[in-house]
């Protein structure tokens, strides 16, 4: 089985139905199987200002169905070597 990490724009359009429409299947495969967020992807995803009260709770539901990743020294060092390599 893959496993995702999925990040926060992937959260963010997939709740604006921004995806693709050939896309929603495999993005909602990702969530059903393998809903994997890190914990910076939380703290971006509801610490967005302009959610609405109403909004807040949804994301809020939306994430507690994550599995949430903390953030390690080894993390920082793959995401860090990742960016500097793949851009």
């Amino acid at each position: 089985m893959k496993r995702y990490l999925l990040d926060t724009n992937i959260l963010i359009y997939y709740l604006a139905d921004a995806i693709p429409p050939e896309r929603v299947g495999e993005i909602e495969d990702m969530l059903t199987s393998s809903f994997r967020i890190s914990i910076i992807t939380k703290i971006e995803f509801l610490g967005w200002k302009n959610h609405t009260p109403e909004g807040y709770a949804l994301a809020q539901d939306f994430i507690r169905s994550a599995e949430v990743y903390p953030l390690t020294d080894t993390i920082a060092d793959r995401a860090v070597h990742l960016r500097r390599t793949c851009g």
